[in-house]
């Protein structure tokens, strides 16, 4: 008997009984138990039989990786929010008082985070919204606006720096014509809205 009371797989516990276990109790552990012996010997077992068996928790809690909190440049971002932000992430860096790297690398998890999000959008041409211009404006001084269902193609870019999102599209009337999203959120919730029709 082992230190904990429990038995090693022996004669005395044929395979087919450990999975006759697993399979009343759904769980290795469990059956390790109602078994007296180690769910370590049991999923070994059963991964004999061709069960395929995940790794018990206590195996991979080590890997398992806590939430991060949010880190000290993004609090920094969130407190300084009407800081007008330098194009140098270096300048970032002594301006926050967070080390180089982690000025970086936040600043790549952003764009990289805000790239998916527009991957994700719906296709601007088939859904037909109606863009306000920021370059092109009337004679009175008023933005054009455009339906983007006239657009040839359209390409979203997200600024290195600040993080912000803007697109250059090319339409029937006009060969570049520039959008600011200033809300990818609300942008992306308005685009989704137009799509379903709800």
């Amino acid at each position: 008997m082992s230190k904990a009371g429990r038995h090693p797989i022996t004669e005395y516990i044929p395979a087919e009984k450990i999975a006759r276990a697993y399979d009343r109790t759904g769980s290795a552990r469990k059956a390790a138990i109602l078994l007296q012996t180690t769910h370590k010997t049991v999923i070994k077992v059963l991964r004999g039989l061709g069960y395929e068996i995940n790794p018990p928790r206590s195996w991979i809690y080590t890997e398992k990786r806590r939430p991060k909190k949010h880190s000290k440049f993004a609090r920094w971002l969130r407190d300084n929010q009407k800081i007008h932000l330098p194009r140098s992430l270096k300048k970032l860096s002594s301006m926050s008082g967070v080390s180089y790297a982690a000025v970086n690398s936040y600043m790549f998890r952003r764009r990289e985070a805000i790239r998916q999000g527009l991957r994700d959008l719906p296709d601007l041409i088939d859904t037909g919204v109606i863009l306000e211009a920021s370059n092109i404006v009337h004679e009175d001084g008023k933005p054009i606006t455009v339906n983007s269902r006239t657009f040839y193609n359209y390409e979203y870019f997200v600024d290195h720096y600040d993080l912000s999102v803007t697109m250059m599209a090319e339409s029937r009337e006009y060969p570049h014509i520039k959008f600011d999203v200033p809300d990818l959120g609300l942008f992306a919730d308005q685009l989704r809205t137009l799509q379903t029709g709800r």
